[in-house]
C-alpha cells in the first residue's frame, strides 16, 4: 500500500511538472503581448510563433495577422493564410472570419467565393456575429 502511494505522489509530481515544461504556450504568449505593446513586433512575432507551433489557435491568428501586416517578418499572404486557417479549423471564429475574407479576395489562395460563404457563415455561428454578419453584407455572399 505505501508503495502504491508513493508511486501515485510520483505521478502527479511527475504530471505536474510535465504539464508545465509541455506547455509553456502561456509564457510564450505573454511574451508575445509585452512585445507587441512595445511595438517591438520583431520579438512579439518570434513568441507568438512558438506559441502557434505549439498548437495555441490565438496564437495561430495573431501570427496570421503579422505575417499579413509585415510586421516582426516579412508580408507573406500565403503564410498568413496558412496560420488563419490552422486557427480556423481550431475553432477559432476571428481567424474563420479571416480566412474568408482571404478566399473571397484571393489572398493567398485562390479566389474562392463559395469557401468564403462557408468560413463567413462558420464565423457567425462560432460566435463572431457582428463582424460576420456585417462582412457577408458587404461581401454580398447570400449571392454564392
Amino acid at each position: 500500500m505505501r508503495i502504491l502511494s508513493c508511486l501515485l505522489c510520483f505521478c502527479i509530481l511527475l504530471s505536474t511538472s510535465c504539464s508545465k515544461a509541455a506547455n509553456p504556450t502561456v509564457e510564450f504568449l505573454n511574451k508575445a503581448q509585452t512585445a507587441y505593446s512595445k511595438e517591438d513586433y520583431k520579438e512579439a512575432f518570434k513568441w507568438r510563433k512558438k506559441a502557434a507551433e505549439l498548437g495555441n489557435a490565438k496564437a495561430m491568428f495573431n501570427l496570421g495577422g503579422m505575417y499579413s501586416l509585415g510586421q516582426g517578418t516579412l508580408k507573406d499572404d500565403k503564410e498568413a493564410f496558412k496560420w488563419f486557417k490552422k486557427a480556423a479549423e481550431l475553432g477559432n471564429n476571428d481567424a474563420m472570419g479571416m480566412l474568408g475574407v482571404m478566399y473571397y479576395y484571393g489572398m493567398g489562395t485562390l479566389k474562392d467565393p463559395q469557401q468564403a460563404k462557408y468560413w463567413i457563415k462558420k464565423a457567425y455561428e462560432a460566435g463572431n456575429n457582428e463582424n460576420a454578419e456585417k462582412t457577408w453584407n458587404t461581401l454580398e455572399l447570400w449571392k454564392y
